[in-house]
């Protein structure tokens, strides 16, 4: 289901209608390892990996990654995390822009079995200069939530809101702070990433990510609520 999900969704990523900006700009990546602290529904200590990609043209931004996390205790019980997302913004100007956007989430620590939505909208960059860059964009879509108690899915319209903040301190220091929701009549989701990076070198870099995660509609047995901390060192390529 998850290489089937990725393999479907992997092309958008890779589509761009600007011929011209396509040849002179290469993708760019990273890849992360790192330790990871949970408390929730969830409370255990264990190892993380993710990749992230990115291209940029004169037209078309777009994004990809993949978060996993797999948590094993002594009584050899288990849970998993694993995101994948991706988003393809259209520049109408030098602030505004058209997205669209996909996510799936086969999240244990969320207590449900799995969510998925896709959505589109607009968004603009409120500040942008070589030390800030502060977007938001918000729009509508669509969202399948299955349940881990039933395993029935629920399918429900959403409205999704988007804030992001970066501020480069220095070449070597940058901290990122993003707050994402999903509503619809089935749940409402929210998501707080704090983020600090401290770049060693060209390529290597130290990351500390604080996460939160918020479900209305938690079920049974669950708590709404679950925090992630992640210490990492990211590798670009």
């Amino acid at each position: 289901m998850r290489k089937t999900l990725i393999f479907c969704l992997l092309p958008i990523t890779l589509h761009a209608t600007d011929k011209t900006a396509l040849k002179s700009v290469e993708w760019s990546g990273e890849g992360e390892l790192g330790f990871t602290a949970t408390s929730g529904n969830s409370a255990s200590e264990s190892w993380n990996t993710s990749i992230n990609l990115s291209r940029e043209t004169l037209q078309w931004k777009h994004s990809a990654s993949i978060d996993s996390i797999k948590v094993k205790s002594e009584d050899v019980t288990s849970t998993d995390s694993f995101v994948f997302k991706e988003k393809s913004e259209f520049k109408l100007s030098k602030k505004s822009f058209l997205f669209g956007q996909l996510k799936y989430e086969d999240d244990k620590f969320s207590g449900f079995e799995s969510q998925s939505f896709f959505a589109f909208g607009v968004g603009s960059s409120l500040i942008n200069n070589n030390q800030h860059l502060l977007k938001a964009s918000t729009g509508i879509g669509y969202r399948n939530i299955k349940s881990s108690t039933t395993l029935e899915t629920n399918r429900d319209t959403i409205h999704i809101a988007f804030i992001s903040y970066q501020n480069k301190f220095s070449d070597s220091v940058t901290f990122n702070q993003s707050i994402s929701i999903d509503s619809g009549s089935e749940n409402t989701s929210t998501e707080s990433d704090t983020e600090l990076k401290t770049r060693i070198n060209g390529s290597l870099a130290t990351k500390i990510n604080f996460q939160i995660k918020r479900n209305s509609a938690a079920p049974l047995g669950t708590e709404k609520i679950d925090r992630v901390t992640v210490f990492s060192f990211v590798f670009g390529f």
